[in-house]
């Protein structure tokens, strides 16, 4: 589990996967980052996802509140599959994306 804050200055890699149809609930998230699954704690209930392609999608901030909130910070990329991904194909997408930011080992 990371404990350690995010700061403004590192760069990162997130990956979110939502569960595809029935009625997830904010409980059936699940989060990586660098490549590692992190543990999601909530409060405040269980709220339910709507997974409706009639509903935008919303990244880096909570629009749907009185005050909405936005992440302060900028995305290299971002990306949308249709289906959840495997922990194996979240892995190799990281590793993928740090051969393309560092290069490969010699």
């Amino acid at each position: 589990t990371e404990t350690d804050p995010i700061t403004t200055t590192d760069l990162h890699v997130f990956a979110v996967v939502v569960p595809a149809g029935g009625s997830p609930t904010i409980n059936d998230i699940r989060i990586w980052d660098d490549g590692i699954e992190q543990t999601l704690t909530t409060s405040g209930g269980t709220a339910t996802i709507s997974t409706s392609s009639a509903n935008n999608v919303a990244i880096g901030g909570a629009i749907h509140e009185a005050s909405p909130t936005y992440m302060n910070g900028q995305y290299i990329k971002v990306m949308i599959y249709s289906r959840e991904l495997t922990d194996l194909e979240i892995k190799l997408i990281y590793r993928s994306f740090l051969r393309n930011i560092v290069g490969p080992r010699t």
